[in-house]
């Protein structure tokens, strides 16, 4: 005979089963509202992108073959494979600036200090110095360069087509980098020994390089090495005239020419946005509709885990990813509005401040780049003004007082806002309002905002780091 508790207690455990149930189903349904709600929230995202022109997937991006004949990328690819066959300690320290210090006593001083490498073989004795020169040149790798800088087009062997563009091995990027800094190196090392004709053309060298690299492709990143590519020849502009390298007319003209950048910033920002959108889009789409995260051209970690597409969190995913494709096309409008830096530093923190964290990681490195890019111009605002300088003396055997006193034909066009003073017999020359644009660029972190053109050429250990 069942007792009244035993009744109490069974309809207990019915009623918490169905409230369970009933839990359990209310849980799932708003769950399924959310991923709805959050799959058309990012769907028409992604549609936006697609009507207003701007490539909507990584294979809209993908730049044209180019001929064998025709790529200086394949020269430069041998010739990284070379330079990392080479072994030589120099070698491997310059191509890694983390480690690419040495120990040195300063003159007058018995304590030693660190020094980059490039500061420790100018200041060397000339067999060292020379020594130095051959590890760099007289290698089966440097001629490569040379060709390199001759052919019109480049594009590197870059696996467009991974289901994950947007983690694209891109180890080209340090390769060429480490090998500009080495032609840079021996501009700077030829000008201390007074050949300031074969500096100027190891300057040109470099800038070749930089502007082949430039057009390799439109990814955020590649223009991020760029703008530290630009600093570094920029500073070995500087470093020659200080050791005094003496070299015609023409070779300094050619090399003001190259740095004249074809694009201004803001288009190449838009660029480099649509096509790190594009790759932002294509790798979500590759797991199965779900998010990848990206931050400053980084992947975080474990992104490829088959949990990511079972998991509970599916519908905040992707309403991250629709909140992160409309913050980047606000910035986006930012910068065809408006591409200088401080105004889309400005945006980028009124975005912060209305928009989720998960979302905004998409935009630091546009606001980086940005920075980047108006630091890398004032440089070369500097370098170019530094050069016209040079050429005017060449050609009335004294500075100008003022830019303005240059000729016509020697006054670099679109210079910008160079200001002119002068410093013991010197020209200072400064860009107002840059010196607090200290920026990241990897280890080409430069504080330089001002250039020095000395009366007379002279020996200097210089701040090539």
């Amino acid at each position: 005979m069942t007792t009244p508790i035993a009744v109490k207690t069974r309809r207990l455990l019915r009623v918490l089963a169905w409230c369970s149930v009933a839990t359990v189903l209310v849980l799932a349904l708003g769950w399924l509202g959310w991923l709805l709600a959050a799959t058309a929230a990012r769907d028409a995202a992604v549609a936006a992108v697609a009507a207003s022109g701007a490539p909507a997937s990584f294979s809209a991006c993908i730049p044209p073959e180019v001929p064998a004949e025709r790529n200086a990328a394949l020269p430069i690819s041998q010739a990284a494979g070379l330079l990392q066959q080479a072994g030589e300690p120099i070698l491997a320290e310059w191509m890694n600036p983390k480690s690419g210090r040495r120990r040195v006593t300063t003159p007058g001083s018995e304590a030693a200090m660190d020094k980059s490498l490039g500061v420790a073989a100018l200041e060397a004795d000339p067999g060292t110095r020379r020594a130095t020169l051959a590890q760099i040149e007289q290698t089966p790798w440097f001629p490569l360069l040379e060709q390199a800088a001759t052919l019109p087009d480049c594009r590197f062997p870059l696996d467009y087509a991974t289901r994950m563009p947007i983690a694209l091995p891109m180890p080209h990027l340090t390769q060429v980098r480490g090998m500009v800094r080495l032609v840079v190196l021996a501009a700077v090392l030829r000008a201390a020994e007074g050949e300031g004709g074969l500096a100027v053309r190891r300057l040109i060298l470099a800038a070749r390089l930089v502007q082949l690299f430039a057009g390799s492709d439109r990814l955020l990143i590649t223009q991020l090495v760029v703008a530290g590519l630009d600093a570094v020849v920029a500073q070995g502009v500087e470093e020659c005239l200080r050791c005094g390298a003496v070299a015609g007319d023409a070779d300094w003209r050619a090399l003001s020419d190259l740095l004249i950048r074809s694009q201004t910033p803001g288009a190449v920002l838009v660029a480099g946005l649509d096509t790190d959108r594009a790759a932002f889009i294509t790798s979500m789409q590759a797991f199965d509709q779900d998010l990848v995260l990206w931050s400053n051209s980084a992947l975080l970690p474990e992104m490829d885990h088959p949990g990511l597409r079972t998991s509970l969190g599916r519908p905040w995913l992707r309403r991250l990813a629709a909140e992160t494709l409309v913050l980047a096309d606000r910035t986006r409008a930012q910068l065809l509005a408006d591409p200088g830096w401080e105004a889309v530093a400005t945006n980028e923190k009124q975005l912060r401040s209305t928009a989720s964290a998960g979302a905004s990681l998409f935009l630091p490195a546009v606001t980086l780049m940005t920075a980047a890019l108006e630091r890398s111009r004032h440089l070369l605002d500097l370098a170019r003004a530094a050069i016209a300088c040079e050429r005017h003396r060449l050609t009335h055997q004294t500075l100008p007082a003022r830019l303005e006193d240059l000729d016509p034909v020697l006054r670099p066009a679109g210079l910008g806002p160079v200001q002119v003073g002068a410093e013991a017999g010197s020209l200072r020359l400064e860009v107002p309002g840059a010196a607090g644009m200290g920026i990241y660029q990897n280890q080409d972190h430069l504080l330089l905002s001002r250039m020095t053109v000395p009366a007379r050429g002279a020996a200097s250990a210089g701040a090539l780091r």
